[in-house]
């Protein structure tokens, strides 16, 4: 019996060989990949330190443990290994963030897509945000985990800030 030339666990090997080769490249150049439905899916690009942020900005953000709602993706981003959220940053030190039953406003003008789910559990309360704090909010997603459930967050747990590169309006084959 003649054996056959092609090894096809070379082939399959040198594959997850070059995905994980693609995927060290883009982390190390500071590329994200958007799966999540937070924001629209696709590509971003580091543009920032966490330090320097902005209302407005797009946020990875490392959450404290207590404001998990489940327990997160493994990763090595943050400290504790769990993946980083992508949010937008929505309020800054000392604006007001009010919580209604139709969403939430800062200082005073709405934010699209943030009424509160009645099926999550929220800590958060209206008020001034703390020196130090930010609110990490999604107004592109209506069912996003944010501060509209969990607070404020240390401007410590934002690692970093991104624009998109590359971006879907929605995710392929979505009916919405």
């Amino acid at each position: 019996m003649k054996r056959s030339s092609s090894k096809p666990g070379a082939a399959v090997a040198l594959s997850v060989f070059g995905l994980l080769a693609v995927m060290v490249a883009m982390w190390g150049t500071g590329i994200w990949i958007n799966t999540t439905t937070s924001l629209p899916p696709g590509l971003y690009r580091q543009t920032g330190p966490g330090t320097a942020v902005e209302k407005g900005d797009f946020a990875l953000a490392c959450l404290p443990r207590g404001q998990w709602h489940r327990e997160p993706p493994w990763s090595l981003r943050c400290a504790d290994r769990a993946m980083p959220i992508l949010k937008k940053i929505a309020a800054l030190p000392n604006d007001q963030v009010e919580i209604t039953a139709f969403g939430i406003r800062v200082n005073g003008q709405a934010i699209p897509n943030s009424k509160r789910l009645p099926t999550q559990v929220s800590t958060a309360t209206s008020g001034s945000v703390p020196a130090g704090m930010v609110w990490l909010l999604s107004d592109y997603a209506p069912a996003s985990y944010d501060s509209r459930y969990f607070g404020p967050v240390p401007l410590t747990a934002v690692q970093a800030t991104v624009r998109p590169l590359w971006v879907f309006e929605s995710f392929p084959g979505d009916m919405q």
